[in-house]
Order: C-alpha cells, then structure tokens, then sequence
C-alpha cells in the first residue's frame, strides 16, 4: 500500500491533497467554492423545505380518507423535489457560467 501524499489527519491517516494543504493541485483554492456560507445554508433549506411543503400540502388538501391523504402527500413530495431540482441546477448553472466570465 503506498502513502498518500499531504498531512497527518486526526485519526493517524494521511490527507489525499485537500484544497487546504500544500499538496493541492496549484489551480484548487477553497474560495472558488461555489456553495459556502449563506448560499450553501440557503441551497440546504432549499433542498429541505421545498420538497416538505408541497407533500404537506398535498396531504392536507387530499381529504379524510388515508389513502387520498397518503397519495397526495407523495404526489406533492414528488412534485416538490422536481421543483427543487430544476431550480437547483439552474440556478447552479447561472453559478457555473458566472465564475467562468470573472
């Protein structure tokens, strides 16, 4: 088995060449991360939140009977994580496309 190049982790291993040591790629910097801070605490809620409500909705506006309730809460979490994808990839798109043109 041969050594992984960079520092001693926490438990003893050797890092692979994360973007915070010397042994990163010379292009890597942590700070071209797309997502960190507000934005990555953002997109998270996001992921969350929007596949939640629409299931919630769904189930609420189904009726009395289980089964209606059960179908339009899975209906609506189906929808929600579409929706949320969608925006989430375009959204990272325009991310993408802006950090090529700075």
């Amino acid at each position: 088995m041969h050594e992984l190049p960079g520092h001693t982790a926490d438990d003893g291993s050797t890092c692979g060449g994360c973007s915070l040591c010397e042994t990163a790629p010379a292009d890597t910097n942590p700070q071209d991360a797309p997502y960190r801070g507000w934005k990555l605490a953002g997109w998270a809620t996001w992921y969350f939140l929007v596949p939640i409500l629409p299931a919630i909705t769904g189930a609420a506006l189904a009726g009395d009977d289980p089964t209606r309730r059960w179908l339009g809460g899975v209906i609506g979490l189906i929808l929600g994580t579409v929706l949320a994808a969608t925006t989430a990839r375009r959204a990272s798109r325009d991310d993408h496309h802006q950090m090529e043109h700075r």
